[in-house]
């Protein structure tokens, strides 16, 4: 089973160990699709995607951060959270069991209650073929999220299940939405990760 496959190679990647006062860097070129809305006239265009870099250091811990967006935020914005335990942060992700089953069971119970459907948290429903916002092609694990018909992708690369990047696209007509169906309204590709030793520091 794919799920089975990529948990096996994230399991098992040696990545090193990270100090805490160190920061994980991720760096992205990513687009996306929106409705904007003309206050002189009312009318409410589709946004043009323009793909563009965005750079997201974070501690381990979760507790710090940095983003730059150069469309959105080019001079940088923190991304400070005073969460106690951080979701997604480093140090939380190592602690969970790489075992897919019982991962899943932890997923499910840390978010009762959120969304429309256990299964929408959860991400559990492999898609096929996708590509990621550089045009990168690979398997996708894919759901289409009730109420909205939007399908949200997380992108592999087909031969080591290396996480390309991900995307969403409008499956169905969405009442009062002027984006047609077919459209992907978000894409990222991931280009670049490493550890750095400053908050604001390039590799």
């Amino acid at each position: 089973m794919l799920l089975d496959e990529i948990a096996l190679v994230a399991a098992t990647r040696a990545t090193g160990p990270v100090r805490p006062d160190q920061f994980i860097y991720i760096e992205s070129q990513i687009a996306d699709t929106y409705e904007a809305l003309n206050a002189d006239t009312g009318e409410t265009p589709t946004g043009t995607p323009r793909l563009h870099k965005r750079q997201v250091r974070l501690s381990p811990d979760g507790h710090r951060g940095w983003l730059v967006d150069e469309l959105n935020e080019p001079a940088g914005i923190a991304l400070d959270s005073d969460a106690v335990p951080h979701f997604g942060a480093y140090d939380r992700l190592t602690t969970l069991p790489i075992d897919p089953e019982v991962l899943l069971e932890w997923i499910y119970a840390e978010t009762r209650g959120q969304g429309n459907h256990p299964d929408h948290q959860a991400f559990t429903t492999i898609g096929d073929d996708g590509t990621d916002a550089i045009g990168r092609s690979g398997v996708a694990v894919a759901r289409v999220e009730e109420g909205t018909g939007v399908r949200h992708e997380w992108i592999f690369d087909r031969e080591d299940h290396t996480y390309l990047g991900s995307r969403s696209v409008y499956t169905t007509a969405v009442p009062d939405s002027i984006i047609p169906v077919g459209t992907v309204t978000f894409s990222q590709a991931v280009v670049r990760r490493t550890v750095v030793d400053e908050l604001k520091q390039l590799p």
